[in-house]
C-alpha cells in the first residue's frame, strides 16, 4: 500500500493570515489545506527549494572557510 498523503502537526501563522486565507477559502470553496498545499508546491516551483539550498551552502562555506582554503592550497596546508 503507497502513502500518498502525510499528516503534519498543524503549523502556527499569525492571525491576520488566517483570517485571510479562512475568507479565500469560504469564497473558492476550496479548503483550507488545499490552499496551503497549493501555496507550498508553488513556494518549492518558484526557487524555494533552491533558496534554502544555495542559503545552507553559503553557511557551510562561512562556518568552514578556513580549511576549505587549505584544501584548496595543499601547498599551504602540507597535504
Amino acid at each position: 500500500m503507497e502513502v500518498t498523503e502525510i499528516r503534519q502537526p498543524p503549523i502556527n501563522v499569525p492571525r491576520a493570515l488566517y483570517d485571510e486565507l479562512r475568507m479565500v477559502a469560504l469564497v473558492s470553496g476550496v479548503e483550507v489545506d488545499e490552499h496551503v498545499a497549493r501555496a507550498l508546491r508553488a513556494y518549492l516551483d518558484d526557487g524555494g527549494r533552491e533558496a534554502a539550498v544555495t542559503g545552507f551552502a553559503e553557511r557551510a562555506r562561512r562556518r568552514h572557510r578556513d580549511a576549505l582554503d587549505l584544501l584548496a592550497e595543499p601547498s599551504r596546508s602540507g597535504i
